[in-house]
């Protein structure tokens, strides 16, 4: 859902015409097109208690008691994980709507303009429904990131502390090391009949209204 909004937001933002749209647009979506383990590396190092630059400019600031634990505390672990999975798939949601924006003809705004509409009332009559089908898209599209979640999870807490952080592709590789194959079997299976079960709903959704 977070995913979701924020791209939006910056879709909405960069849906407009200025010199450094382009370079921005780039900028947002790079974290998409880096490996997930060299992120959650990266992170890693970044979210670090003692030594990671979050809680440094925290403590320079005088922010000292916003520094946590950010990878170790099990009431923040999982917040802290699903803020670096955000940060890295934003990118490709900005660019699925921002597709969408591209395709909503202009008469429309015109139209509203001319109604005495302002931008919410364009955002809740025009761009919202016009971008149905790329709401559906990210939607089914997070959810199976969400599924498939591994290689972040996997360098940033490796499922812990304890079982905080864990999810089925940690649950499954946790199984498999451990020589239960026919329960990490099992527990793939699930995963991809639920993510067919998304992709074809999905389908299903899309296709009538693109008719």
């Amino acid at each position: 859902m977070s995913k979701s909004l924020f791209g939006l937001i910056l879709a909405l933002l960069l849906d407009n015409n200025f010199r450094s749209r382009e370079l921005l647009r780039g900028i947002y979506f790079l974290p998409f097109a880096i490996s997930p383990l060299i992120i959650g590396i990266i992170f890693t190092s970044v979210l670090h208690p003692q030594w990671g630059i979050l809680n440094v400019i925290l403590r320079a600031a005088g922010l000292d008691f916003l520094a946590k634990n950010w990878l170790v505390d099990k009431s923040i672990a999982m917040f802290s994980v699903i803020g670096v999975e955000t940060w890295r798939e934003v990118g490709l949601n900005m660019v699925i709507f921002l597709a969408g924006l591209q395709m909503i003809d202009r008469t429309y705004y015109e139209a509203a303009e001319i109604d005495g509409a302002g931008f919410a009332s364009k955002l809740r009559y025009v761009i919202l429904p016009l971008l149905s089908s790329s709401i559906v898209v990210n939607t089914i599209l997070n959810l199976i990131h969400g599924l498939r979640a591994f290689d972040i999870i996997f360098s940033l807490t490796g499922g812990g502390p304890g079982n905080t952080t864990e999810v089925i592709s940690t649950a499954v590789f946790r199984t498999y090391s451990a020589g239960a194959y026919g329960l990490s079997t099992a527990l793939n299976v699930v995963v991809f009949l639920i993510t067919a079960v998304i992709a074809i709903s999905t389908l299903k959704i899309i296709t009538p209204k693109e008719e």
